[in-house]
């Protein structure tokens, strides 16, 4: 039967809620439930569900609350006006003062009648508004509306006294007394009479704390759900003892046990806010460091103050879920003791060191990384240390904002770096470019070759005259680096190799190419040496620097757009061409100007003509006729057309 009681009035509750009047017929199931869900209670801890039916029925027929009857037809739009207007300066809110009589007013005249003390009808009177304007006015607090995540748990009235304190108490220290110790508590308690444990949250008056600690040992803002349940069965079953034997007892327990079944819900909801709030504040102190975030906690205590910390919140995206804990956060302080909130205040000022000294530090690491960024060198490796620096790890520490502002930073500089080496780069080629033109002077290039004071003792880079074959090719392997030319020694000709090129590409020469004038007794008839340059020569230097050196020469004759120079000294011949006018072959190759020296002996002569004559002589006979050794005789030391394939001097 009480099943199908509970079933239809949910029925109806949800139909009326339908017709859109939700509110009233949630509050009028809820009380329907509640009485048959704690009668049923009774009569399964009796055992006997008849006798629980009517040990159910109290004594003396209470009246109902004011908040439960209709609001009767009131006429005096002024007389309403003015008592509204009273009860919002007294700190009850009884909503706008237009005139009307509504669910509002009523509670909020209701409230004011139960704290003065006055007989509860929620009903505007003369006398009512007579009392009003003799009791002192107090200041009145806004509250804020709930916040969407709480709205459908906020379902206290908004017009509630002022919160009671909280006192402190072990959690442990809770006890159960007996019927008699319980029994002053409960006859204590008027049914309907309740105080408000937080701004949004009001309970029976029988759980204030200076009721509830003395005898419990544990305020009941403090009691678990087990808790709530072990008092409310001792005193239904103090209510049981009672009987029919003292029946205000058996009154006083079963409507102060009903309170205490609506209370211990009120105080759940409680308990659950002030736990969603404690992991908010862990949250929020536990979030990765930020330069926001101490703002973010100063938020956090100022909406737990009460105020509205909307002006704090406008932080990066990064932090947006943080400012919506701090929101949330807000939303939780109707449903908070002031105990609490002043707990979680003193916990994040506890933290906030901590949230304020990692703070410092990601400033400090973003400004030494600032620093970095405008002290890279003009260099490649600068650009790349750019490139790591737009990678900093402190970018994931920053708003996004911040970050793209460094990065952009970092971009700039990099911009300018490449601006700086593009415009070095250009500086050194057209360095280059001009060095390359730059005319080149013969003088330090002869005074690497040219050794001896005379003709007697001159010699080409070491080279000298009569010295023997196999000496010459060591000081050519040795001091100049050169090699024979295609590794073959058949014609005694040799020239650079490899590692010398770089040094030959600094002074914008080829390195040459040396030919050895052996005569028959094995020793050195004659040197010559003739080298390539990338620029133009100033063809005047090498009579200057020479005549310096040996003297005026014994004869100056232009050659191939040069100047040549001969010296003569006994039987020794010396000669210096320097020109800008080179073969095609070796201009396509991108140069410019030639040196090129002799130095033999009346003895290399006359070895050439000899070899002419043979020549000549082996010429006239059939080549098919000789030996084999005449032919390549022949062939290494012959012109086609007869004579010495070699000659003396340039």
């Amino acid at each position: 039967m009480r099943v199908c009681l509970t079933v239809i009035a949910l029925l109806f509750a949800l139909s009326t809620a339908y017709a859109g009047f939700f509110d009233n017929v949630v509050n009028q199931a809820e009380q329907a439930t509640g009485k048959i869900i704690e009668d049923t209670v009774d009569s399964v801890i009796n055992g006997d569900k008849q006798k629980a039916d009517e040990q159910a029925q109290p004594v003396e027929d209470s009246q109902p609350t004011p908040a439960n009857q209709p609001p009767p037809p009131v006429n005096d739009r002024q007389l309403v006006r003015d008592i509204q207007t009273e009860l919002n300066n007294h700190g009850y809110n009884a909503g706008k003062p237009d005139g009307l009589y509504g669910p509002g007013t009523r509670k909020a005249i209701a409230a004011y009648q139960r704290d003065k003390g006055l007989a509860v009808d929620g009903q505007p009177s003369s006398a009512l508004l007579t009392s009003l304007r003799q009791t002192p006015k107090t200041e009145v607090v806004s509250k804020p509306t709930p916040a969407p995540a709480v709205a459908e748990e906020a379902k206290q009235s908004d017009n509630l006294p002022a919160p009671i304190p909280v006192s402190a108490a072990t959690p442990d220290a809770f006890t159960l007394p007996g019927c008699d110790a319980m029994q002053p508590w409960v006859a204590s308690y008027k049914r309907g009479e309740m105080v408000q444990v937080t701004p949004r949250v009001e309970v029976a008056s029988l759980l204030r704390p200076d009721l509830t600690t003395p005898l419990f040992g544990l305020p009941a803002e403090r009691w678990t759900h087990d808790q709530f349940s072990s008092v409310y069965k001792k005193m239904i079953d103090c209510r049981n003892e009672a009987g029919k034997k003292d029946k205000t007892a058996f009154n006083q327990f079963h409507q102060a046990a009903r309170g205490v079944s609506k209370g211990a819900s009120a105080m759940t909801r409680v308990d659950r806010f002030r736990n969603r709030a404690a992991k908010t504040v862990d949250k929020i102190l536990d979030h990765p460091a930020s330069p926001e975030l101490p703002k973010l906690v100063d938020a956090a205590q100022t909406a737990l103050r009460g105020e509205d910390p909307s002006e704090a919140l406008a932080v990066d995206p990064k932090l947006a879920y943080v400012a919506g804990d701090v929101k949330n956060l807000q939303s939780y302080c109707d449903y908070l003791t002031d105990e609490d909130r002043d707990a979680l205040i003193a916990r994040l000022e506890a933290g906030k060191g901590d949230v304020i000294a990692a703070s410092a530090a990601i400033e400090k690491e973003l400004a030494d990384a600032r620093k970095a960024v405008a002290e890279a060198p003009a260099t490649p490796g600068g650009l790349q240390s750019l490139q790591q620096l737009s990678q900093a790890p402190v970018l994931d520490k920053i708003g996004m904002d911040e970050a793209a502002a460094f990065r952009e930073e970092v971009a700039q500089r990099q911009r300018e770096i490449r601006a700086e080496l593009s415009r070095q780069e250009a500086e050194a080629r057209a360095q280059a470019q001009a060095e390359a033109k730059r005319p080149i002077d013969l003088g330090q290039r002869l005074a690497q070759l040219i050794r001896g004071e005379d003709l007697d003792e001159l010699s080409i880079g070491g080279l000298a005259l009569e010295m023997p074959e196999q000496q010459a090719v060591s000081t050519l392997e040795r001091d100049w680096k050169f090699e024979y030319k295609g590794g073959l020694s058949i014609n005694n000709d040799f020239v650079a190799t490899k590692p010398i090129f770089p040094l030959l590409k600094k002074e914008r020469r080829n390195g040459g190419k040396v030919h050895l004038g052996i005569m028959d007794d094995g020793t050195l008839g004659q040197v010559h040496y003739v080298e390539y340059y990338k620029a133009m020569i100033v063809s005047t230097t090498p009579q200057a620097w020479l005549t310096k050196y040996l003297g005026e020469p014994d004869k100056v004759s232009g050659a191939n757009g040069g100047r040549l120079l001969t010296w003569n000294q006994g039987d020794l011949h010396f000669q210096v061409l320097a020109t800008n006018q080179i073969e095609t072959v070796w201009r396509f190759a991108d140069y410019e100007g030639q040196l090129t020296i002799a130095l033999w002996s009346d003895d290399y002569e006359e070895h050439l003509a000899d070899v002419g004559k043979r020549c000549d002589k082996l010429l006239e006979e059939k080549r098919g006729k000789g030996t084999m050794s005449e032919s390549i005789w022949f062939g290494l030391n012959c012109g086609l057309a007869g004579g010495a394939k070699d000659h003396a001097g340039l």
